[in-house]
């Protein structure tokens, strides 16, 4: 990669270098992958973050942070797999971050 396609001059071209990344460069997380695949059995489903939560007798923001990865909640994880009806591994990647 070119040091030209790193490095861009400010505007006014006097001043300070920015350092900027190529979008190709760019790879969402562990957690932001995770929450993808969930949401995509959700909605095959039809099954809703507050209809999980009712069912895990939990808050729906609970089951939106689990989801996202914000919190380690091995109760919640297991039954938002069981709901959806995949093993828990496949939705949750443990120790990855």
């Amino acid at each position: 990669m070119a040091k030209q396609d790193l490095i861009k001059k400010s505007p006014s071209g006097k001043s300070g270098v920015k350092i900027l990344q190529k979008k190709e460069e760019i790879k969402p997380n562990v957690n932001q992958l995770q929450k993808k695949q969930i949401k995509k059995l959700m909605i095959d489903r039809g099954i809703t973050e507050k209809e999980i939560a009712d069912r895990l007798e939990t808050r729906p923001q609970m089951i939106c942070d689990v989801i996202a990865g914000r919190k380690n909640a091995p109760r919640y994880e297991e039954g938002i797999a069981e709901i959806l009806g995949v093993p828990v591994t496949k939705l949750f990647k443990k120790g990855v971050k």
